[in-house]
């Protein structure tokens, strides 16, 4: 429906339009009408018609400043003019104004309205198809430029230009803010990527890397400095170019204050925080490729500092010495604890070590995650031997993966402590209860037939027991379903597969029960919360 607004001081003439002519049936909604300009204006903010029909005598505002005030706002509005025969002026003011047609009230029939309405209404039909086709060239110009520069900046980092006259020929057709020998590069990075990532479907994604792009050039454009580009999912580059290395402490401050702006526009407007690592100065665009892996280095700094960081480059960060020296007196002392079960040695230890960690600062993220993922592995020993299955213990994805997804200390800390927490209440409930003949029955033949199919009703068979009883106490024996506990003695099985890597995907599904694969898989990732393939790729690399 096209929305039409009528405005005139006379009553009538405003009860005699809308009887003329049956608007819905024509394809035009009738949205209101007004008895002078100032009151039309109010309306056509509020309903926003495409056409007005307006009289131009009228107190308060007349009709050719309704038409000024209002083309101000929405030059797209079209305006219908009713007129009588001594208003010959005011009709050719009003159609240099942008009217499109007038009538005289006289004498109006309803089918030249008619008449001239469906002119207008295909004219607007036409506009529109014609503005749309403008935006989707235009989006679909600027696409491609953003892709010609990606694609620049990527063959930058690649070394892929053979010369500095090819480099300097390509910032020049493409207008870049990137003349000038020196150069500083920032790397920004999504906090917590893969999580968003998994909260967002892939157009949503596309949308937040445009909105991300969008915020980071308004600021750019602002100071006048420098160019952006994405250089890797969730990943963003600005590449900053200045004149003379004397410039170096300037610039740095500068870009510094920049990326705070960039920052806290990107939290309050996207509700999301990026982490930014900045390199040293550089001279040749040569360099490039090495300052954009010192700003990824530096952003491994935001361990520490949390989300929302700015990190500068220290090639001095890390101290290896100082794994020594903390490994030995926490780490060992917490290994020792566990063999005597002693938990609360065991908190107290990797309490201090987190302490130490996090005002020293001086160890690399990937070796104290490495240090958590060995005592894990200890106490996955222990869980063996009681039947703790350690690795879901805090939901469906596997402990070891959750410490490597974990971007800050504080981050790794909480989880750990909370791992510990319901290990010990696992354990000691496991330790106190005594299990019940009956399920302990059920388990073996489980474990040994995990590749079968198995009912609870075949258990309660073999076992002489009323099925819906013996589902009631197999969970309040067990903690879990039947059902569910069969899944996960397959998948731990199916993970003892994969991480010997002799079998295909397909054959470790086979092997645990699951003919069809695509399932396999599916449930697989359920638990485990990846694929049985990037599992098996994780289990090689650890």
């Amino acid at each position: 429906m096209m929305k039409i607004l009528i405005v005139d001081d006379e009553l009538l003439v405003r009860i005699a339009l809308k009887s003329m002519i049956d608007w819905s049936a024509y394809g035009f909604e009738l949205v209101g009408e007004a008895g002078d300009g100032k009151e039309a204006l109010a309306m056509i903010q509020q309903h926003q018609p495409e056409i007005v029909i307006t009289d131009i005598a009228m107190p308060h505002m007349d009709g050719l400043e309704l038409i000024k005030q209002s083309r101000e706002q929405d030059p797209a509005i079209h305006f219908l003019i009713l007129s009588c025969h001594n208003d010959f002026e005011y009709v050719r003011e009003a159609l240099k104004l942008g009217a499109c047609d007038y009538l005289l009230k006289l004498s109006m029939q309803p089918s030249d309205l008619l008449r001239i309405l469906q002119e207008l209404k295909n004219k607007i039909i036409e506009e529109e198809k014609k503005s749309k086709k403008i935006l989707h060239l235009k989006t679909q110009l600027n696409e491609n430029l953003n892709v010609i520069r990606k694609n620049v900046f990527l063959d930058v980092l690649k070394n892929n230009i053979l010369n500095a006259s090819d480099f300097q020929n390509k910032i020049e057709s493409l207008n870049l803010r990137l003349a000038h020998p020196y150069f500083l590069l920032v790397v920004l990075k999504i906090d917590n990527y893969q999580k968003l990532r998994h909260e967002n479907d892939l157009e949503s994604d596309k949308l937040m890397d445009y909105a991300i792009l969008n915020i980071i050039n308004e600021v750019l454009n602002g100071y006048d400095l420098g160019e952006e580009f994405q250089s890797a999912d969730g990943e963003f580059t600005l590449l900053v170019s200045f004149e003379s290395e004397v410039r170096s402490s300037a610039i740095y401050q500068q870009v510094q204050i920049i990326i705070g702006e960039i920052l806290q526009l990107i939290r309050d407007i996207l509700n999301i925080s990026l982490s930014a690592g900045i390199s040293k100065v550089a001279k040749g665009y040569k360099n490039i490729k090495y300052i954009y892996e010192q700003g990824l280095a530096s952003l491994s700094y935001g361990f520490y500092h949390g989300a929302n960081s700015i990190n500068v480059f220290n090639e001095l960060k890390w101290n290896e010495a100082a794994y020594d020296c903390w490994h030995e007196k926490y780490y060992s002392t917490m290994i020792a604890a566990l063999e005597a079960l002693d938990f609360i040695t065991i908190q107290y230890n990797l309490n201090n070590m987190f302490l130490y960690l996090k005002r020293e600062k001086n160890t690399h993220p990937s070796v104290v995650k490495k240090t958590i993922k060995e005592l894990l592995f200890e106490m996955k020993k222990i869980g063996v031997f009681y039947d703790l299955n350690i690795e879901m213990l805090l939901g469906e994805q596997d402990i070891f993966i959750r410490v490597d997804q974990c971007e800050t200390i504080d981050e790794l800390e909480h989880l750990i402590k909370n791992f510990i927490a319901v290990f010990v209440k696992n354990l000691d409930t496991i330790r106190s209860q005594t299990d019940r003949r009956e399920i302990n029955m059920i388990k073996d033949y489980v474990k040994a037939n995990f590749s079968k199919d198995i009912t609870i009703g075949q258990m309660s068979k073999m076992v002489n027991m009323n099925p819906d009883y013996l589902s009631h106490l197999f969970k309040k024996e067990t903690g879990i379903g039947f059902s569910e506990y069969i899944t996960d003695i397959r998948m731990e099985k199916a993970k003892d597969y994969l991480e010997k890597g002799m079998m295909k995907v397909y054959e470790v599904g086979d092997q645990v029960g699951y003919s069809n694969a695509n399932y396999f898989s599916k449930i697989f990732k359920q638990k485990v919360g990846v694929t049985p393939g990037e599992y098996a790729n994780m289990k090689k690399t650890v």
